[in-house]
């Protein structure tokens, strides 16, 4: 292998590194929003591939003013509320205090609504009919997320019989 086919070999193995320790550290996240809200870590993950696609760093403006913030799109108007508990608009570009809030929010939608997907709903809609359709994206999602990490966990698994069995006599 020439030099600069090993610096380019490099620069690709540290780039994907980094990529998932970044995908490492929001599972992370997901993982602490959800233990301490009672919240499935996999239904966050949904919910934040609904919303920004996994993006901590995206924003949408809304036709009536406000705006979507970060991985799990937490709109403005909850900056308010939020600052009477220590957490700012800033704050919210934080992937993991985004998920914590994100968290936060679905939490009291499942207390004050039941563990239904009209309260899943209600973390992105007011419309009963379109409450009902966000929950059917995210739970696609959820099923697609779920798969994947079935997928994951049986690859990496180790077997359960190491050695092989012995074919039988006849």
């Amino acid at each position: 292998m020439t030099r600069r086919a090993r610096s380019v070999f490099r620069a690709g193995a540290l780039g994907a590194m980094l990529l998932l320790a970044t995908v490492t550290s929001r599972a992370m996240c997901f993982e602490a929003a959800g233990q301490r809200y009672g919240v499935s870590p996999l239904l966050l993950r949904a919910v934040a591939r609904q919303e920004s696609n996994l993006n901590p760093r995206a924003s949408h403006r809304n036709a009536d003013g406000s705006t979507d913030i970060g991985l799990m799109q937490i709109n403005s108007s909850w900056v308010p509320t939020l600052a009477r508990y220590g957490v700012h608009a800033h704050d919210l570009w934080d992937p993991c205090a985004n998920a914590m809030v994100g968290a936060w929010i679905l939490a009291s939608n499942f207390r004050r609504m039941g563990d239904t997907a009209m309260a899943l709903g209600a973390y992105n809609a007011q419309d009963p009919q379109k409450r009902l359709a966000y929950a059917r994206q995210v739970l696609r999602h959820y099923a697609r997320l779920k798969a994947e990490e079935e997928i994951a966990l049986g690859a990496a698994a180790p077997s359960l019989n190491p050695t092989p069995t012995p074919a039988r006599r006849r």
